[in-house]
């Protein structure tokens, strides 16, 4: 296999991108870019230049619809994979991998992915206060302890947070991140037929946790382009970044700067 380069990364995620966005919107499927991707698209046109990966909102019935048309490889290179389709999948969303290639990161996965983008659904959340913040302390239990699991030991971390990560992990064994990913789902499904639909957040995921944002921005959905590439994005993007990010275009500090993610990428040419 040959190592894919950070520029190559970032062109065949972009392929994915136009190749999904043509699926979504030949069938009617809601999406829209988001989280950091979306503030790229406002401030830069594209990815901010630290990040290097792209991120899809849907509407969770949108979302249903997609796992369960999308073909077995669109276009004879992209494959879906999700708790829905793959028994061994263990997150808690969806990716649209490029089969041409495999992607490692610094995590033990059950299933081979590629290069890829993240699709993420959302879905209501209760209106009152009080069942807010519960359901909101529940989702983040869940999402502790899956990280938990998901982390590995290493010798770069101190050897205190080593101490107290090796009984958790032990502690944990029984239960599969594959268990967690189905009852946060189940979880992040509840309230879709008993609250009223204003507000949604992407809850399988831990974003947008602190402030939802209104359902309504998957009503409107404008066409725009991304490093160049044509895609959709919400049209009131700015309740939405501001529900998650607050002052999203602020200036981030320098030493912030710097991509989230650990990964080695190659092409299986």
């Amino acid at each position: 296999m040959r190592s894919i380069t950070a520029g190559e990364l970032k062109s065949i995620q972009l392929e994915i991108l136009e190749a999904f966005g043509a699926y979504c919107t030949g069938r009617g499927l809601r999406y829209s870019i988001s989280n950091g991707t979306l503030i790229g698209s406002v401030i830069y046109g594209g990815y901010i230049p630290w990040d290097d990966d792209i991120d899809i909102t849907m509407p969770r019935a949108d979302y249903d619809r997609l796992v369960n048309e999308f073909p077995d490889l669109l276009d004879g290179r992209y494959r879906l994979l999700s708790l829905e389709r793959n028994p061994r999948w263990d997150r808690f969303f969806a990716k649209v991998c490029d089969e041409r290639t495999v992607m490692l990161e610094n995590r033990i996965d059950a299933v081979e992915t590629g290069v890829n983008i993240d699709i993420f659904p959302a879905d209501a959340v209760p209106d009152g206060h009080s069942q807010l913040n519960k359901w909101r302390r529940s989702r983040l239990l869940l999402h502790r302890v899956y990280e938990l699991k998901d982390r590995r030991l290493s010798s770069s971390r101190a050897w205190w947070k080593t101490l107290l990560l090796i009984p958790a992990k032990l502690l944990l064994f029984p239960v599969s991140k594959r268990l967690l990913c189905e009852r946060a789902e189940k979880e992040a499904k509840r309230w879709n037929s008993v609250a009223s639909g204003r507000l949604v957040c992407s809850l399988v995921n831990g974003y947008h946790l602190t402030k939802p944002y209104p359902a309504e921005s998957f009503d409107s959905l404008e066409d725009t382009l991304f490093e160049g590439r044509p895609c959709k994005r919400m049209t009131d993007y700015d309740s939405y970044l501001r529900a998650g990010y607050g002052n999203y275009m602020r200036n981030i500090p320098e030493e912030k700067q710097v991509s989230h993610h650990c990964f080695e990428a190659y092409s299986k040419d």
